[in-house]
């Protein structure tokens, strides 16, 4: 019973991103997947929005709200997973054409990995070197 508690803790930290570690790990998983599949794929996919396709059809029981910032479904979000693709394959453009929003969450992401892999590299040291 054991490992399988140890796992599922493993599993949640990574599905969470509760940890530096996890954070480093999954934003290095998702990057080198947008540079490797190319974007055409992506293209293919048509709208893969799991807020727009999925949470908030469950939130309003498939009734758009008329305001707010998801009002008609729009989603401020949609489009960053070819957006992010684009600009990993150097085309500024096409990222801001699928999202306008690119290069702001961009900069966010890159300062949340940054900060976790100084966490993770600070975490790491053996106590002995650690200042306090």
């Amino acid at each position: 019973m054991g490992r399988l508690r140890r796992f599922n803790k493993i599993l949640f930290e990574f599905l969470s991103f509760g940890s530096p570690r996890a954070v480093v790990i999954n934003f290095s998983v998702i990057t080198l997947a947008l540079v490797i599949i190319p974007t055409a794929f992506w293209a293919e996919k048509g709208d893969i929005c799991i807020w727009h396709r999925f949470i908030l059809p469950l939130m309003y029981s498939n009734h758009c709200p008329e305001t707010g910032i998801f009002a008609h479904c729009y989603c401020p979000g949609c489009g960053l997973t070819h957006a992010f693709s684009r600009l990993f394959h150097g085309d500024l453009v096409g990222a801001y054409e699928y999202n306008q929003n690119i290069s702001f969450v961009a900069v966010i992401v890159f300062i949340i990995y940054i900060t976790n892999i100084y966490r993770l590299i600070k975490n790491g040291r053996p106590h002995s070197l650690r200042t306090t």
